[in-house]
């Protein structure tokens, strides 16, 4: 090969090193809890801090410290939790539906646990050299009740025949991409940027930051024929202050639609009364630590809650898990009154 040639071969491998480094990189999770000194390290060799709702890019390597442990929430609902000690590179993550492998990770030390939600965990491709890994195959009981609730918010959507639609807390968008498939023209909201950014990147659908104390028909310039609410309603005073503003945003006639844990996730001493409950991962690995406090209410109070802010009493479903029977979600269909 002339001196030449070889210039010409070096200078093309250095313009194509350049530019696959500008590209921007594809977020792929949200971390939603970090203890301790936890940090990514970019494809650059760039170190980061990592903190509750930082993104996670494909190609990064995540490092937790001698009491640092992190959960992650990726994009297609999977969950990940990395402990103590931990070295974690994500080498490739791509949603359920593309050719070849869906995840390569690589453990190099430390304890790793994960649930996939909706990848088969037949596309995982692991490398542990030096870690120990956990997986909760895709198929366990919380894949089906992710699988079972998000069939019902759809059906519960589909049976009142909306035109236009609103999805309160829309998070990464499934549900919104989901109805303007089937030809509802549906605006997801969310007060977390990076989820709605994410959202917006996916296509199908109008997307929007927005809060929920911002609720009002001058903020979203329109009003729905149905708003829905999927495990969006965690606290006291913000659902009821929802609640008020809902009809609003409703055209005569409009649906409000909620779904949300069902009764039987809380023990029987307390299923009978209102009140803050601590928040648990129950049927998730015990990796999962932290989850955020939220307030229970008994179907009695969500049904008042309902005919309180004008609506009529809702039709109630209560969608099974098909192994045990159990209630996966209650499920509200309120016309407005």
């Amino acid at each position: 090969m002339s001196i030449l040639a070889r210039v010409l071969v070096t200078a093309t491998l250095c313009v194509v090193t350049v530019c696959a480094l500008a590209q921007e990189p594809t977020r792929i999770a949200t971390v939603i809890s970090a203890d301790g000194i936890v940090s990514a390290i970019d494809v650059r060799g760039e170190r980061r801090e990592l903190t509750r709702r930082s993104p996670v890019f494909q190609g990064d390597t995540i490092e937790t410290g001698e009491q640092g442990d992190i959960q992650l929430r990726f994009v297609d609902g999977s969950l990940l939790a990395l402990t103590t000690d931990g070295k974690l590179r994500i080498t490739e993550y791509r949603e359920e539906g593309e050719s070849d492998a869906n995840i390569v990770l690589e453990l190099f030390s430390g304890c790793m646990r994960s649930l996939s939600a909706l990848i088969d965990t037949a596309h995982y491709r692991l490398s542990v050299p030096g870690g120990f890994l956990r997986l909760t195959a895709g198929k366990a009981e919380i894949a089906s009740r992710v699988q079972i609730t998000n069939a019902a918010i759809v059906k519960a959507v589909l049976s009142v025949a909306p035109v236009s639609a609103l999805d309160l807390g829309c998070g990464e968008g499934w549900l919104t991409r989901t109805l303007t498939a089937a030809g509802i023209d549906t605006m997801g909201i969310d007060a977390v940027p990076e989820l709605i950014a994410h959202a917006s990147s996916q296509g199908g659908g109008r997307y929007a930051v927005l809060a929920y104390q911002d609720l009002d028909t001058a903020a979203l310039g329109r009003r729905f024929d149905c708003v829905i609410c999927n495990f969006s309603l965690i606290g006291d005073g913000s659902t009821r202050q929802l609640f008020a503003a809902v009809p609003a945003l409703l055209n005569p006639g409009g649906h409000f639609i909620v779904q949300t844990l069902h009764s039987t996730t809380q023990p029987d001493s307390e299923r009978k009364s209102d009140g803050w409950r601590k928040g648990s991962w129950q049927g998730f690995s015990t990796a999962f630590r932290n989850p955020p406090p939220w307030y229970y209410r008994t179907q009695a109070s969500w049904i008042d809650l309902f005919e309180t802010y004008g609506f009529a009493r809702p039709h109630i479903e209560e969608p099974a898990l098909p192994a045990s029977g159990q209630p996966a979600s209650q499920l509200f269909i309120a016309r407005l009154a």
